[in-house]
């Protein structure tokens, strides 16, 4: 055999090999279009005796296009892919309870809102699409600067920066039974223009009757010195002097009232 056609047969089993591996993978975004997302957390628990509370995640878009954002024929799907094992004679499959869950893509009040409200959000229903399909894309809502920390002046930097945050709501189905259940894990898959899936992230969502059922852990914290007869009031307290605490959910996520 010649050192030609050997060289040959090694590079088809190779590409043959390099194809096969593939047929399961995430595309890689194209080299002329840097698009990606991430979520503002990876696990939400919602406490009350209500499941038509919902779960609000926030989901943030980066594109070096010069439309910022989602463009045409990109999306961001929520789906259910893994469900809990259920309790108290309800065991749960994928395959018969992924519906326990309904998606509504949700919008701010103002588009330039600073300070989003988890508790204020309105539906938001596409040009020529369903608010209930799950699927975020460039016809809804596309907020810029959504992060209570900015101020007015960086708020306008973010509104240039090539960014939009979209929400979407979790929450039960009608008769479906989710409190005190376990965590249902979320998909959220980025598709671009081609129809390609280049980017997937998970989220966890539960809901629990009582705070005492979330699994809540407080972490306090602490700068500067106190001293004896110092107030560690609000008014007393500097960018280098000051105590708090966060309160997350045992995944290091949000907690959120129903």
């Amino acid at each position: 055999m010649s050192t030609k056609t050997t060289f040959k047969r090694v590079a088809l089993v190779t590409v043959a090999a390099l194809g096969f591996g593939m047929t399961s993978a995430v595309v890689p975004a194209n080299a002329d279009q840097a698009l990606s997302f991430s979520l503002n957390t990876s696990s939400i628990t919602v406490v009350g005796d209500s499941a038509t509370g919902g779960a609000v995640f926030a989901i943030t878009v980066t594109s070096d296009t010069p439309t910022v954002g989602l463009s045409q024929q990109e999306t961001v799907t929520a789906t259910v892919s893994a469900v809990p094992d259920g309790i108290g004679g309800t065991k749960k499959s994928l395959a018969s309870n992924a519906a326990d869950l309904l998606f509504t893509e949700v919008k701010q009040s103002g588009v330039t809102q600073v300070n989003p409200r988890w508790d204020a959000v309105l539906v938001d229903t596409a040009t020529g699409g369903s608010a209930y399909d799950g699927a975020i894309g460039i016809g809804n809502t596309a907020h810029y600067g959504m992060n209570s920390n900015l101020t007015a002046a960086e708020s306008e930097t973010a509104r240039l920066l090539k960014s939009r945050t979209y929400y979407i709501e979790v929450r039960a189905k009608g008769a479906s039974t989710v409190i005190d259940q376990g965590v249902y894990t979320i998909q959220f898959d980025l598709t671009n223009s081609a129809g390609a899936t280049i980017q997937r992230s998970t989220a966890k969502v539960d809901w629990v009757t009582a705070a005492a059922n979330s699994g809540a852990i407080i972490t306090a914290s602490s700068a500067g010195q106190w001293f004896l007869g110092e107030t560690p009031t609000i008014a007393n307290q500097t960018s280098t002097k000051w105590m708090g605490a966060t309160l997350k959910n045992r995944d290091g996520g949000a907690i959120r009232t129903s």
